[in-house]
């Protein structure tokens, strides 16, 4: 049997409410903790004690959440937590589905979420430990994704927040990037450690053993005229997509021009490059210039050396001495070629009444072909005691 009071009476055991709804004989109130506590006539299970009785005393009930909101009336009562749930209790055949749940036609003794109507879910987007940002989703709907940027990363989520059902937390998972490099050889080749990528918070490398015919590697550069500072690592904070270029430095080559012993010319010449003979060229008589080794394309340092010729057309002259009263008179001379700085031997002629003398001192049978041309050959003939003549 209730009680009733004509005048306000205080209630001994006394709440701090901030919420409170009445309905005939039934009341419901949300203290400042956000508990729900009932009184009063419970005839449809309203109180959500789980029973029909009623309840004298201020009842706080055992709920696992926090409510903001409230309503009651004799057959069904509604609270409403601080995360947008609502919940409802009540027992009444004649009402149909007053919770508005089509699988509880006829209610509950205790509080149920009431999930149709849609439901509002809670998203959290965290990154690592900070709240980035959170949402209420009805039940089916999709979160909206905050918008994150991390130097060098690339942002994913560690779960789907499309068609929400129940509450998520979301979580920001970092890729670090990974960007491409060009490695310009300028017709050089890569050895070893080529570098194709690198990846954010790693870096990378640039390869050292970078080869060049004919050529010194000079470091890479990030721009096409290798001005500046040559870059050999990327360091794990760059980001975004590198080229580079090789830079090389021909190679430099000596060329010496010697004759015999005496150095005729010194030349630096280019890698590929040709030397050019000493000018005026070195000379020697009876003799026809050449080198000893090509100085076109040169690709290493080198000594070219004179090599001399002999000249297979070197003239000398061949004289012929008659023996006359007065002694030896030039009777003929003989211009004759031969090669030079090799012997050369004089051929006797027949004279009529004349012998070759082979003993007189002036007698040059033969002799070296001297490259001016000065070798003279001379041969002397007597005459002949004992030769008759024919006067007509």
């Amino acid at each position: 049997m209730m009680m009733y009071y004509g005048i306000p009476t205080l209630i001994t055991n006394k709440k701090a409410f901030k919420e409170m709804y009445i309905n005939k004989g039934s009341c419901i109130a949300i203290d400042n903790n956000g508990d729900v506590h009932t009184w009063g006539d419970n005839d449809n299970y309203q109180l959500g004690n789980g029973s029909k009785n009623p309840m004298v005393n201020i009842n706080k009930l055992d709920l696992d959440k926090k409510y903001v909101k409230c309503a009651i009336s004799n057959s069904h009562s509604l609270i409403l937590a601080e995360d947008g749930t609502l919940y409802g209790v009540g027992y009444k055949e004649d009402y149909g589905s007053m919770l508005g749940m089509k699988d509880s036609r006829y209610g509950s003794s205790t509080y149920i979420q009431i999930t149709n109507p849609n439901v509002g879910y809670k998203v959290t987007f965290m990154d690592g430990e900070n709240t980035i940002d959170t949402q209420t989703v009805e039940e089916g709907q999709s979160a909206t994704a905050p918008s994150l940027t991390k130097t060098g990363y690339t942002l994913s989520w560690d779960k789907a927040f499309n068609n929400v059902t129940s509450d998520l937390t979301v979580n920001a998972v970092w890729t670090p990037n990974t960007y491409t490099v060009t490695l310009n050889t300028n017709g050089g080749t890569t050895n070893s450690g080529n570098v194709t990528n690198y990846t954010y918070g790693v870096g990378a490398t640039l390869p050292s053993n970078v080869t060049k015919e004919g050529h010194t590697f000079g470091g890479w550069y990030d721009n096409s005229g290798c001005t500046g500072t040559a870059v050999t690592s990327i360091s794990n904070t760059e980001i975004g997509n590198k080229t580079y270029y090789a830079k090389w430095t021909i190679n430099t080559y000596t060329v010496t021009f010697k004759n015999g012993d005496n150095v005729l010319k010194t030349e630096t010449v280019n890698y590929g490059a040709s030397a050019t003979a000493p000018t005026p060229a070195p000379t020697k008589e009876g003799y026809t210039l050449s080198w000893d080794k090509s100085f076109n394309n040169v690709t290493s340092d080198i000594t070219v050396n004179v090599v001399w010729t002999a000249n297979t057309n070197t003239t000398y002259k061949v004289e012929h001495y008659k023996q006359g009263e007065n002694g030896y008179t030039l009777a003929e001379t003989d211009n004759q070629t031969g090669t030079t700085d090799t012997i050369a031997t004089a051929t006797a002629k027949t004279y009529v009444g004349y012998t070759e003398n082979t003993s007189i001192a002036d007698r040059v049978p033969s002799g070296v072909i001297v490259g001016d041309g000065s070798l003279v050959l001379k041969l002397y003939y007597d005459r002949n005691l004992n030769t008759s003549y024919k006067v007509e």
